[in-house]
């Protein structure tokens, strides 16, 4: 797997910022270009018989046909919006840890919908369920080829790094998953795991005392998804009891 050097998220977040901010104009830019598109023009301008011929006193008095007509402005084609895949089925056999059956219905989809997002990050954490890290990280590059900043592809990502032991690359994309969306739970519990695990305490009390808050308010979907079989009790519990072993009271 990819080595990434720890820099404590600093130049990440620079960066991100950046990039963020540049997302944000082109999508103004877009979002202009379009409204712009669809307005249509309504000049009532009268329309003569196009047998009629007009003097043009500017060629000597000789006579032009009328070929330049006013024409209606053809609307602009309404771009198809994107299909929306069931995943009900899916989320519910992940719910009952039936990552096989799972995969197998993803795989039954049209082939579009390899390239819907939520398919692929549904995915790449069934396959981090059963084992297959190697191939979640390849699914989570293919979303994050489409969209850099997508949260939660940086945390199964970084999920794929602390099975294969690499835990300065595992930190960063967790840092990267948390900046990028500040309310994310799961990412913050991990770096507090992480921390603690390599003796930090001070940085794990912070990250725990953090996750612990954002445990209770975060949303149960994500939870199902990203949640690793755990309920939100199981998981609160769990980041207590690391609190206390880190010499934090919750």
């Amino acid at each position: 797997p990819e080595r990434i050097v720890e820099d404590d998220g600093l130049h990440a977040k620079r960066e991100l910022g950046g990039a963020v901010a540049e997302r944000d104009r082109q999508r103004l830019l877009a979002r202009s270009r379009n409204v712009g598109a669809e307005v249509a023009i309504d000049e009532n301008r009268p329309v003569g018989d196009p047998g009629k011929r007009r003097r043009d006193s500017r060629k000597g008095g000789q006579d032009e046909p009328d070929e330049v007509l006013a024409r209606p402005a053809e609307p602009a084609a309404a771009e198809s919006p994107l299909p929306q895949w069931n995943l009900a089925v899916a989320f519910d056999l992940l719910q009952r840890e039936r990552f096989a059956e799972a995969l197998d219905l993803i795989h039954e989809m049209p082939p579009e919908a390899g390239q819907d997002p939520d398919v692929l990050l549904l995915r790449a954490m069934l396959l981090v369920q059963g084992g297959k890290l190697e191939v979640a990280a390849e699914v989570c590059r293919v979303l994050l080829a489409q969209d850099e900043l997508n949260a939660g592809a940086n945390y199964v990502l970084a999920l794929c790094f602390e099975g294969a032991n690499d835990r300065a690359a595992a930190m960063h994309h967790y840092r990267v998953a948390s900046y990028l969306d500040p309310q994310f739970a799961m990412p913050q519990l991990h770096l507090g795991l992480l921390s603690r695990r390599s003796g930090d305490l001070h940085a794990a009390r912070r990250e725990l005392e953090q996750a612990l808050d954002l445990l209770r308010r975060e949303d149960a979907s994500r939870l199902l998804l990203f949640g690793g079989g755990f309920t939100r009790d199981a998981l609160i519990r769990l980041c207590a009891a690391e609190l206390r072993a880190s010499g934090v009271k919750p």
